[in-house]
């Protein structure tokens, strides 16, 4: 998964734009921008339909997102 992650990061963040993620020029015309992102692994398994309903559960719990902001603050005080 963390392969997945970076690899769509990759991909997305491309300094070249045609060879960027969604912004590839096509042979098939019925594969768009949206669908090209949404075809990649990182996204295997979601649900879109239930996505765009608001049927999923948020990604992140409370405990998390605390967690994530104790590690942020603690990363910056090392930066400083």
């Amino acid at each position: 998964e963390r392969g997945q992650a970076a690899d769509i990061v990759r991909q997305l963040l491309t300094v070249q734009v045609d060879h960027r993620l969604g912004c590839r020029k096509r042979t098939d015309a019925s594969q768009g921008a949206l669908e090209e992102i949404k075809a990649h692994p990182f996204f295997a398994g979601l649900n879109w339909a239930a996505l765009l309903r608001k049927q999923l559960p948020p990604p992140l719990t409370s405990l998390a997102r605390a967690m994530c902001c104790l590690l942020q603050v603690k990363a910056m005080k090392l930066v400083n």
